[in-house]
């Protein structure tokens, strides 16, 4: 079997009404294409049963958020099951591995849908990966319908496990993985973070082109979510991020806060306006206008 006959099928959990391309699912899928894999995606934006898709409409009607018209888009609302549509979508691609990427407030949808996908396709294995991870790695890798788990940055460490399973071997030397080693859990400390500018370009065509656009004063534009940085210069202790860095520490890396080369970064934003036709960018780093000014003079 080759890379480009072995699949990989990303979960997107977005139980909001919110249509940006996330980072993390694109970035990952850029990597394994950029590797000669296959991609696929499970989107759960615009199902009605979430009931949290609700609560922007409750927003607008509170004063907080200007309404803005997703039908202009293309936006539909879906009324089927997400957990009948998920088994016919893995059934469909059949896929070497399902990916899940989890933020903590979606820890709940995340775990019933893999629980059910290996109920019903337990010869697939199942990845969940992303910030919930990190804090809760033991837990995470206690579940039965979990076969491994991916710490600290995954974009290297997909596709080293990806490859790994499409060959038939190993798992166990593979850094950020975790997986089980009949009841002793196993998982390997992270490899050094890799230069910013080593990233691999964002892969937006795996996702319906309305995620392309954003809302913002009343009306969609296309918008794009981007980062510029990643971690931290700061170290709160009550945040993810130091948890994060923890990790890192521990395994003997330095972990410092870092950033794009200026010019890569423009480029890069360049080829999505000219690719995609971007109007604006999201710029999605929490700590954005804390690096030195002088990035800031080169970006100008």
């Amino acid at each position: 079997m080759s890379r480009a006959d072995f699949k990989i099928m990303f979960v997107h959990i977005n139980d909001r009404m919110r249509t940006f391309i996330p980072l993390n699912i694109s970035l990952l899928s850029g990597a394994l294409k950029k590797a000669g894999f296959s991609t696929a995606l499970f989107d759960t934006s615009f199902y009605i049963e979430q009931p949290r898709v609700g609560e922007e409409q409750k927003k607008v009607e509170a004063g907080i958020y200007q309404a803005v018209d997703y039908a202009s888009i293309g936006v539909v609302m879906k009324e089927g099951s997400i957990e009948a549509d998920l088994m016919e979508a893995i059934g469909r691609e059949q896929p070497g591995l399902i990916a899940f990427s989890v933020f903590t407030q979606a820890w709940e949808d995340n775990e019933r849908l893999a629980q059910r996908a290996k109920e019903v396709f337990p010869s697939i294995p199942i990845v969940f990966g992303g910030i919930h991870i990190n804090i809760e790695s033991g837990q995470v890798l206690s579940r039965p319908f979990i076969d491994y788990i991916c710490v600290g940055e995954g974009e290297q460490a997909v596709v080293d496990l990806a490859d790994a399973l499409h060959l038939g071997e190993s798992v166990q030397g593979i850094p950020n993985i975790g997986w089980k080693d009949g009841d002793t859990q196993r998982i390997n400390p992270p490899r050094p973070l890799a230069h910013m500018d080593t990233l691999p370009f964002p892969d937006w065509d795996l996702f319906s082109p309305v995620h392309q656009y954003g809302p913002f004063h009343g009306r969609m534009w296309r918008l794009g979510l981007v980062e510029y940085t990643r971690t931290c210069p700061y170290s709160c202790a009550y945040c993810g991020n130091d948890i994060f860095k923890d990790r890192y520490r521990e395994s003997g890396h330095k972990i410092r806060y870092r950033f794009k080369t200026p010019r890569v970064w423009i480029d890069e934003l360049k080829r999505m306006k000219e690719q995609y036709g971007t109007e604006m960018f999201y710029v999605s780093d929490g700590t954005f206008l804390a690096q030195n000014t002088r990035n800031f003079t080169e970006l100008a």
